[in-house]
């Protein structure tokens, strides 16, 4: 049987099971390293022969044409390397899986799925514009995994995005793929585990309280690659169905192309959101490693817009900055309160992040009486007429509470 991972070692157990007691005993186990299975060479003529008709079989059963699609699905990359080495970076097919899984599960079981996830991780490779064979479907994940889903608390999936990002690892960042109805933004300039800043669903804000079927594969949901977070909702349902099964199903029901527009992008700002004054924001992850032709963002808050040409480079080897941008924003004095920064790219990211807006100092109200048209205009106004009365000798035919009686309401 196979141990460890990516089949680097095998477990080769000889057990026996007494039916009269149900007892079952291993008699010896030993495990078998790379050097170990390499050595094995010669394999008996029976077993050899069903390897060969099962190589046969394969062959032509991954003949069948199962969907036919538009646009190349690519795996993230590094600068100068393969595809598929940037495990860290969100892309067009990663999201494609993650949208597959939850429209298999909608379709498949009773419930319907809010989210879809996939690991890059889990990918083997990239899925090209065309006719799609069984083959080339099942090489994208050759792992016949089951796909399921549980209920989890709006705040868990938060925290699934926050362990993305890993503390001393070999691989900083475990990116997940998520479906075409969520997009979040985050700051990669704040300590891990606080991160994420915002994340949208269906164009609504994420609610911490609620609860959300999140759709991925089984080994996703039992924690796997950090995802500790997935496992605190319900258990995973035993759906039957693998991977392979819901990526076809999805490409052959579905008008799929990929998806131009990013998931995720961080944002940095220089400082509070202060109503009348300017800010500075750092973006970064505005472009996929490969396939992407984004060259402009463009910055959104109330009345005012503006924008900025896309750095096309990828970053860091291993995370998922590719394509930054720096804008100069100025915040209009007349907002307060919550309110949407919306970013946006010529290839169709469209990313809504609430920021609380400082609202501008108000001037100190006046004092009663103090006003224009208290004791300015108003007051002078009376003395002129009194003035005048007393000229033409009619002063002294009104009666005085008459006019303290006007001069209360002035000054009142």
């Amino acid at each position: 049987m196979r141990s460890g991972n990516y089949g680097h070692a095998l477990a080769d157990e000889d057990f026996s099971f007494n039916h009269d007691t149900g007892e079952l005993t291993v008699d010896d186990a030993r495990m078998l390293g790379v050097e170990d299975i390499n050595a094995c060479d010669n394999p008996g003529d029976t077993i050899a022969d069903i390897v060969v008709q099962a190589e046969l079989d394969a062959g032509e059963a991954g003949k069948e044409v199962v969907a036919t699609i538009d646009g190349d699905f690519l795996r993230a990359t590094d600068e100068g390397a393969e595809s598929g080495s940037n495990y860290g970076a969100e892309s067009q097919l990663v999201n494609m899986i993650a949208s597959a899984v939850r429209w298999s599960m909608s379709t498949n079981t009773a419930n319907t799925a809010d989210i879809g996830l996939m690991n890059a991780g889990g990918l083997r490779a990239d899925l090209f514009g065309g006719e799609i064979t069984y083959a080339e479907a099942f090489e994208i994940q050759p792992f016949s995994g089951e796909d399921s889903f549980v209920t989890l608390k709006g705040s868990d999936f938060k925290d699934a995005l926050e362990r993305q990002w890993k503390e001393g690892s070999a691989r900083p960042v475990a990116a997940l793929g998520v479906s075409d109805n969520v997009s979040y933004t985050y700051d990669i300039n704040r300590p891990i585990g606080d991160r994420v800043t915002s994340v949208t669903i269906d164009d609504a804000p994420l609610d911490p309280e609620r609860d959300y079927v999140v759709a991925a594969s089984l080994y996703l949901l039992s924690g796997n690659e950090g995802m500790t977070a997935l496992t605190r909702g319900t258990a995973p349902a035993q759906t039957g169905i693998v991977d392979v099964q819901s990526t076809i199903g999805y490409l052959a029901n579905n008008n799929v192309t990929p998806r131009t527009g990013q998931a995720q992008i961080s944002i940095t700002p220089s400082g509070e959101f202060n109503a009348g004054e300017t800010i500075t924001l750092d973006m970064a992850g505005l472009r996929y490693t490969q396939g992407d032709t984004a060259t402009e963002v463009t910055v959104s808050l109330g009345e005012e817009i503006v924008s900025a040409p896309i750095d096309p480079q990828l970053g860091e080897a291993g995370f998922g900055e590719a394509g930054t941008a720096t804008v100069s924003l100025d915040i209009p004095a007349t907002l307060s309160g919550t309110q949407n920064l919306v970013v946006t790219t010529d290839t169709g990211t469209r990313i809504s992040m609430p920021v609380e807006i400082v609202g501008a100092e108000q001037p100190a109200p006046q004092p009663a009486g103090s006003s224009v048209l208290g004791t300015g205009v108003l007051s002078g106004l009376l003395g002129i007429v009194v003035g005048i009365l007393g000229m033409v000798g009619l002063v002294n035919w009104i009666d005085p509470s008459f006019i303290q009686q006007i001069q209360q309401q002035i000054f009142a």
